[in-house]
């Protein structure tokens, strides 16, 4: 890009030193829309960017909150679900240890079974043999037929035979009833562990749905970021690649030739008014309402009548001004400036070259206006000029009738200038 014919033909450039040096008003508000390369909406769109960046910055600082918020979930998730697995696999042990238990009880509650069952089968082997002997023995005695000792120590025998069947089957009754609860409580603990690995289970379960939503979360979160990031990058660059071609227009600007013109002092009294129509407030006339005096002339005008520049000059000022709506400013050098206000429109940009007559603008209402008119004013190193004294009689019309309404001091204050 040719910096140099661009702004030659006509781009806007800022001018710090002659804007400064005109204004002492308050900062200006937004305007149209502007070049590409218009150093201007250049700043325009830096503000922009820096907005977009800032807004982008706290949005990436939220999701990698966010981000880190999910990581610390998920850690504590992972805690969780390895306490659980913990849980699960010691209690996986109890009900091995429960069943291998429970198995030997069980064996045991058959032997003991087997063991109550021999010892009714013997004892019920010997009463019987124990009752024959009881009737038949005396019988036999009284018939001399057996030795009465002999007799006497068969019934003993047998009777300690009974009774230590006897013993050994209440044994073995007793061995199977505790052996028997034993299998029972075995049982009960195996069911109260099977529940609580199916509790376990349960909750491994919604920790393992709880981690991968938060994963997918995580994953969401981080291409959020990364795609932030991009962008912000993306916004960075933008930012210095125009804050580069702002500094080399500016360079630019600094060294561009001015043109050959008559010097804006040689211009006193000869010229011409912005606008056609009535002067109706004049420089040094008190403003209704307030303690203040117009620093510059009003011309009532039909709306949308062309506004000419009324010098050769550059714009340095292209844009809304509050109070004076859309104003613009143009540097004639030497530290004059013409100030336009009150537009309907504007139509140089800052940095264009506007010759004399050129239409600049367009008579308008903005600003605090109720009726169409042009707000102008010259100034010489930030100081207001009676514009009466600048320009050419011809269209002042009403402004010498106004000129009898206004005080004695207004007067003196207008010839001081």
């Amino acid at each position: 890009m040719n910096i140099r014919n661009l702004l030659y033909a006509g781009m806007r450039v800022f001018h710090p030193a002659s804007l400064a040096a005109v204004l002492i008003l308050s900062t200006p508000l937004s305007a149209g829309p502007p070049t590409t390369s218009d150093p201007g909406e250049l700043r325009r769109q830096l503000r922009a960017i820096g907005a977009k960046i800032q807004a982008e910055q706290a949005a990436l600082r939220r999701r990698e909150g966010e981000a880190g918020r999910v990581r610390s979930k998920l850690l504590e998730l992972d805690r969780r679900i390895q306490a659980v697995a913990q849980e699960s696999d010691a209690l996986r042990v109890r009900v091995w240890n429960t069943e291998h238990r429970l198995q030997e009880l069980t064996r045991r509650r058959a032997r003991m079974g087997e063991r109550v069952r021999r010892s009714r089968d013997s004892l019920a082997r010997v009463l019987p043999a124990l009752q024959r002997l009881r009737r038949g023995g005396a019988v036999r005695v009284l018939l001399s037929l057996d030795d009465p000792q002999a007799l006497e120590r068969s019934l003993h025998y047998l009777r300690y035979v009974r009774t230590a069947l006897a013993g050994q089957l209440s044994e073995a009754l007793g061995s199977l009833r505790e052996a028997t609860a034993l299998e029972e409580e075995a049982q009960t603990q195996r069911r109260q562990l099977e529940t609580q690995q199916e509790r376990l289970s349960a909750s491994r379960k919604r920790l393992d749905d709880a981690y991968a939503e938060r994963k997918a979360q995580l994953a969401r979160l981080e291409q959020a970021v990364s795609a932030a990031r991009d962008r912000l990058g993306a916004l960075k660059q933008r930012q210095d690649a125009l804050t580069k071609l702002l500094d080399e227009l500016e360079a630019a600007v600094e060294n561009l030739p001015v043109p050959e013109v008559v010097q804006f002092s040689r211009l006193r009294g000869r010229l011409p008014w912005p606008a056609e129509g009535r002067v109706v407030n004049l420089y040094g006339q008190p403003r209704a309402g307030t303690s203040t005096r117009w620093r510059g002339a009003v011309i009532e005008a039909r709306l949308g009548d062309p506004v000419r520049a009324v010098a050769h000059g550059r714009v340095v000022y292209a844009d809304w001004f509050r109070g004076y709506g859309f104003l613009l400013i143009v540097d004639h050098g030497d530290g004059y400036m013409s100030l336009y206000g009150y537009n309907q429109a504007i139509y140089k940009t800052l940095g264009e070259w506007v010759e004399a007559g050129e239409r600049i603008a367009s008579v308008g209402m903005s600003g605090p206006r109720e009726k169409p008119g042009v707000y102008f004013e010259l100034r010489h190193k930030g100081v207001a000029m009676n514009p009466a004294r600048w320009c050419s009689k011809a269209r002042r019309g009403a402004a010498d009738n106004r000129r009898r309404e206004t005080s004695p001091g207004a007067e003196r204050h207008s010839a001081a200038r």
